[in-house]
């Protein structure tokens, strides 16, 4: 639904929707990194990082272990401006 969004040029429902996805899924990774690629081609890197910084948080409240290696290189990607 949310690449719906996207391809219809409905980007604050996308990114709405992206968010409300990564709430969902709360410790999944994967869905988390399409959360995070999603809101970077919408242009939103501010709005990743800070789903991400929340996703490590309870990770790390709740299951004590940090995110993947993968995960971080995407963080890193997004914050450098390399994922569109």
């Amino acid at each position: 639904l949310v690449e719906r969004h996207v391809a219809t040029a409905q980007l604050t429902n996308a990114t709405r929707l992206a968010r409300r996805v990564a709430r969902l899924a709360p410790t999944d990774e994967r869905v988390l990194r399409r959360v995070l690629t999603m809101l970077a081609r919408l242009g939103d890197h501010a709005g990743a990082v800070r789903v991400y910084a929340d996703f490590a948080e309870r990770l790390w409240r709740e299951l004590e272990v940090r995110p993947s290696p993968e995960t971080q290189a995407l963080v890193a990607r997004i914050r450098s401006g390399d994922v569109m």
